[in-house]
């Protein structure tokens, strides 16, 4: 047989096995993406209680000086781990820096920004709800609002991981709806998930760059550097923490739910569609309430075991998506 016959006999078969590799690989990437995602979701979860201990009333700390604290901590914490790495300690161009600038900015300063003025006001459950659970939802209104291709697992998906989040943050329960806050307070938590929707779009290239450590290092230090001109307007109402458990509450924040979740996350980010990113959030709420469960011994209800199968139902949904489109 001619060589170019075997050789043109032997195209399917091979177009076939690098095609099942890419899907293999395909894949891979999601299951490690949407791990990661679970990882990053299950240390924000002590996000909300570190947040309540310290901007909460009385307030050990004001939000500005917290956001400022957390992000700087946590920026030299992944500084000094990018060194031990041996990664680059400086952004690799100024078009970087421009998209590290943006994504600081929404995904970082004016979420956490909006975020903690909101907890002053409102509970750590309508908080959550929104800043952890709005954000899939978010996107999808954005997408339908844009025109932008929308599959209806993507709706249902969504809709089904909020619903499932109101029951387990006891939202909804058998007595009604329960969306307790100041109207203001409601407002910043909201517009604080919108920020995050944001500045997801503006992270989602940047962090498919390898040196991801570096760029997230970034993106909290320009946070806590737009924090500086507040501090300075706001000196007046700055709250100095005095208590060592108040330092080590933000030491604790600095290091679980900022600088190894935001890295965990970043992640996720370069493997996962961020409509799905976004619905991994949901989980948050749910290792709140487990974990509430077993460390503090508080109630679990029947509502709430009903919302932690809705929110796996959701993200299953979503795992049905990915297997159709890889």
């Amino acid at each position: 047989m001619p060589y170019y016959i075997i050789v043109m006999s032997s195209l399917p078969p091979a177009a076939a096995f690098f095609h099942h590799r890419r899907s293999v690989m395909s894949e891979s990437s999601t299951t490690k993406g949407i791990l990661l995602a679970v990882l990053s979701c299950l240390l924000w979860g002590s996000l909300f209680i570190f947040a309540r201990y310290l901007v909460g009333t009385p307030s050990k700390i004001d939000p500005y000086s917290l956001v400022f604290y957390r992000f700087s901590t946590g920026s030299v914490l992944l500084l000094l781990y990018a060194r031990f790495k041996k990664q680059p300690l400086l952004p690799s161009s100024w078009k970087q820096f421009y998209g590290i600038f943006k994504t600081g900015l929404f995904l970082y300063w004016l979420m956490a920004i909006l975020s903690f003025i909101g907890q002053r006001t409102v509970t750590a459950m309508t908080a959550s709800l929104f800043v952890e659970s709005g954000p899939a939802i978010i996107l999808i209104l954005w997408k339908i609002i844009s025109r932008q291709k929308t599959t209806k697992i993507e709706i249902i998906a969504c809709v089904i991981g909020f619903i499932g989040s109101m029951l387990v943050l006891n939202i909804i329960s058998p007595n009604g709806l329960h969306l307790t806050g100041h109207p203001w307070g409601i407002l910043c938590v909201f517009l604080s998930a919108v920020s995050w929707v944001i500045g997801g779009y503006c992270g989602k290239d940047l962090m498919k760059s390898g040196s991801r450590i570096t760029i997230v290092a970034w993106c909290m230090l320009v946070c806590a550097l737009l924090d500086l001109p507040f501090l300075a307007i706001m000196h007046k109402s700055l709250i100095f923490p005095t208590a060592p458990s108040a330092w080590f509450a933000i030491f604790g924040m600095a290091v679980f739910p900022t600088a190894i979740a935001f890295v965990t996350w970043g992640e996720a980010m370069a493997r996962l569609p961020l409509w799905q990113l976004n619905l991994t959030q949901n989980l948050t709420p749910v290792f709140t309430l487990i974990g509430s469960y077993f460390i503090l011994h508080e109630p679990l209800t029947a509502w709430n075991v009903l919302g932690i199968a809705i929110v796996l139902g959701g993200l299953s949904a979503a795992a049905l998506k990915s297997k159709k489109t890889s």
